[in-house]
């Protein structure tokens, strides 16, 4: 079973094939940048330069959504006018891109690329009992997650708009299988997605903080996280234990996912001439992160 998640590129200036794409793309992030850095001066340099990367990445299409979880709020506001910005200085059109809120928290996501997701892409973690499984094809509780998943990204392009924002929670609250950690890692494009109902959010939480996790992210070459925006361009965590628990195609489809996850995020990033990242694959002991939904 080989599943590989698309990915959208706006043709006109990320070709593949065009030589001299690349370096206009990077001349102009270049332009965003300093666009950015002129009218956000109440966060730092380095804050400031995660924001417009994470925006540039998904309005040329490199990632589906990006979740604003940096900035302590101060950078909410500036969502829409810089992907309008990053519009006209890339040349793209930015009418499919829109502020998504869900649980006071926001995500900027390319309609695009989110219409491109399948549930069939995403290995989905049952976090509601003290033990992590895997939620497999066939189920009760993975069709519940399938249906409910596919509800809302259906309904999402449809939903009404307000200043550019579309509100979630209603559309999320119709479905009792699902949580708001579940909606999330899918609209980030992760290769893996925690399960909970809304009611065992806490529990969830507390289970995922006790037992051992294996952490994937794609950050800057020779550096740490230490909390750093700036380092993580991408990351998402799965119990370590899960492995063993694959079976040989569950186990392929899955590595296979991961690496066209880490292709996606290099390639994208490398085209805004953000060259030295590396991606790694590190384990976490239990107890050693907190994890809170």
């Amino acid at each position: 079973m080989r599943v590989v998640p698309a990915l959208l590129w706006h043709t006109a200036v990320l070709n593949r094939n065009d030589r001299h794409s690349r370096p206009r793309v990077v001349m102009k992030f270049d332009v965003f940048l300093q666009c950015v850095r002129d009218e956000v001066n109440d966060v730092d340099s380095a804050t400031a330069w995660a924001f417009a990367r994470d925006i540039a990445l998904v309005v040329l299409g490199g990632r589906p959504s990006f979740m604003l979880d940096y900035g302590a709020g101060k950078l909410t506001r500036y969502l829409m006018r810089f992907a309008k910005r990053a519009g006209e200085i890339f040349s793209v059109d930015v009418a499919d891109v829109v502020v998504i809120e869900l649980e006071q928290t926001y995500f900027l996501s390319n309609l695009k690329m989110l219409e491109a997701l399948r549930t069939e892409q995403v290995l989905f973690v049952d976090v509601d009992t003290d033990k992590p499984s895997i939620l497999r094809e066939g189920d009760s509780k993975r069709s519940s997650v399938d249906e409910a998943i596919h509800d809302i990204l259906v309904k999402i392009p449809r939903a009404p708009r307000e200043q550019n924002t579309i509100s979630l929670g209603s559309i999320v609250g119709l479905h009792e299988s699902i949580a708001p950690p579940t909606v999330a890692g899918v609209l980030l494009g992760y290769p893996a997605a925690y399960v909970c109902e809304r009611r065992s959010m806490s529990r969830a939480g507390s289970t995922l903080s006790a037992c051992p996790l294996t952490l994937h992210v794609v950050q800057e070459k020779g550096k740490e996280d230490n909390g750093n925006d700036a380092v993580v361009v991408s990351g998402w965590t799965i119990p370590t234990t899960l492995y063993s628990s694959m079976d040989d195609d569950t186990g392929v489809w899955f590595g296979e996912n991961v690496r066209a996850w880490e292709c996606r995020v290099l390639h994208a990033a490398g085209t805004l001439g953000i060259a030295s990242l590396e991606y790694k694959r590190m384990h976490k002991p239990g107890g050693h992160e907190r994890v809170v939904f």
